[in-house]
């Protein structure tokens, strides 16, 4: 059965006023837990019977990936879980749905860590959805490449706000709804073994989890002995956009174990951090000890070499060769005779995708073609390796523009452009994305197109 339960200022509201941000894509299990006027049904499992003694935890980013294995593990653990998401509304309802299958309660709040006031109610949105919160796993994360030639304030800001910045009123508000009933409570971060292992690729992105990590101390100092705070510290666990599956698997093995971490592997030491009362202000390293093993690139920015599988305990640098894409940026120390100019290109890309601003665009797939043009500057006339893993996968292109295009509704064709641009545009050795999309079936005697060009052509 389901206990109906209608948030005054939570994710229903945002349900009401956004109706097609990926509902159409749940099953129709799921959207039963959804009445008609956009109340969430908490699912709530029989063996629970109402116990106000049954722990409640907050899993952010825990639709997807890391997050998600954290989410359930947890629920079949026997916690009610509440479900952090922005914008993936139909993931997060499908988590939602498999941890209330544990006999537990659970309920999806949708909220933006770069806005502050997101950030300061959403723990008073799980309580009165959930009736109480006992800890929070903060799993959500920024993930952008920049390095010291890239570096602004604008991306610095985008990630300290939803690692530092989140964590730090996360945990006080966790604090401070503890310690009104008189209770204990705890803060878990994901952060990640690039700290102990550090190179300045994704800069942006390590000085923002390295504030995260000092303010695991420093929470811990100001908010015992109501809240404890504890942060894992993941390996490479799961493949990326840049990463396919072949290259993860050599990777992942790198390590003196033999393999990094696993989600489950990830998911099992935030269990225990929550469970430990003896534990707070420090890390758990889930990594397989690779950060025993200095890097001088990240995992996403180098190719292994045949000898990879034979190097777990010997140093990197044997094992690894920088990416010729990583490298362009010199194009003047090359000889001219050996390289040339050289653009990706992905044309006729032909799906379904909901874009526009009419009523049934909204709602239903509307067919698009997105032709994408990646230059990569002057670039070897023969790769290092007759090796994919030497060049751009434009398999991995393909699949940024699918994702970027299915991930929910727009209005314009602009905002999506915008999204492509951008996410192609953090590929390592992208120095120019060019873009155009071609919506198909507006009218019966043409086709709307629009171009968007951004980065360096020459």
């Amino acid at each position: 059965m389901g206990l109906e339960v209608e948030l005054g200022v939570g994710w229903a509201v945002g349900l009401q006023a956004e109706p097609e941000r990926g509902l159409e894509k749940v099953p129709e299990r799921v959207l039963a837990t959804l009445d008609c006027i956009g109340r969430v049904r908490v699912a709530k499992g029989a063996a629970l019977s109402g116990s106000a003694t049954v722990r409640t935890v907050l899993v952010t980013g825990g639709a997807r990936r890391i997050g998600r294995a954290i989410a359930l593990m947890l629920a079949r653990e026997g916690w009610n879980v509440g479900v952090h998401c922005r914008g993936s509304c139909a993931e997060a309802l499908e988590v939602q749905a498999e941890c209330a299958a544990w006999e537990g309660r659970s309920a999806v709040f949708d909220a933006d860590f770069g806005d502050e006031t997101a950030v300061r109610g959403l723990v008073p949105r799980v309580v009165a959805a959930l009736g109480r919160l006992d800890a929070i796993v903060h799993s959500a994360s920024v993930f952008e490449f920049d390095d010291v030639a890239s570096f602004g304030y604008a991306a610095m800001e985008r990630h300290m706000r939803v690692h530092a910045g989140a964590a730090t009123l996360l945990g006080k508000a966790l604090h401070d709804h503890a310690s009104a009933r008189a209770d204990t409570a705890v803060l878990v971060v994901l952060l990640d073994q690039k700290l102990w292992n550090l190179n300045p690729d994704y800069l942006s992105y390590t000085l923002s989890k390295a504030a995260m990590e000092t303010a695991t101390t420093m929470l811990a100092q100001a908010l015992a002995p109501c809240l404890r705070v504890v942060g894992v510290a993941p390996g490479l666990t799961l493949p990326g956009p840049t990463i396919d599956a072949e290259r993860f698997a050599a990777l992942h093995r790198l390590s003196p174990l033999g393999r990094s971490s696993m989600p489950e592997d990830v998911a099992a030491a935030v269990s225990f951090a929550l469970a430990n009362p003896a534990i707070t202000g420090t890390t758990l390293l889930v990594d397989g000890g690779q950060h025993l093993l200095p890097l001088a690139q990240d995992f996403s920015r180098m190719v292994s070499l045949d000898t990879l599988s034979t190097c777990q305990s010997a140093p990197i640098a044997p094992c690894f060769a920088p990416c010729s894409l990583a490298m362009q940026t010199t194009d003047s120390a090359r000889d001219p005779a050996e390289t040339g100019g050289q653009t990706l290109y992905l044309t006729g890309l032909r799906f379904e995708a909901r874009v526009g601003v009419l009523d049934a665009e909204r709602v239903q797939p509307q067919p698009i073609q997105v032709d994408a043009a990646l230059y990569l500057g002057q670039c070897p006339l023969l790769p290092e390796q007759d090796d994919i893993a030497c060049v751009l996968d434009y398999r991995s292109v393909r699949a940024i523009l699918l994702e970027e295009c299915h991930r929910g509704h727009v209005h314009l064709l602009e905002t999506l452009l915008g999204k492509l641009c951008q996410r192609l545009q953090q590929i390592p050795g992208v120095l120019g994305v060019r873009i155009k999309i071609t919506k198909l079936a507006v009218f019966a005697d043409c086709e709307v197109a629009l171009q968007m060009e951004v980065g360096r052509w020459s």
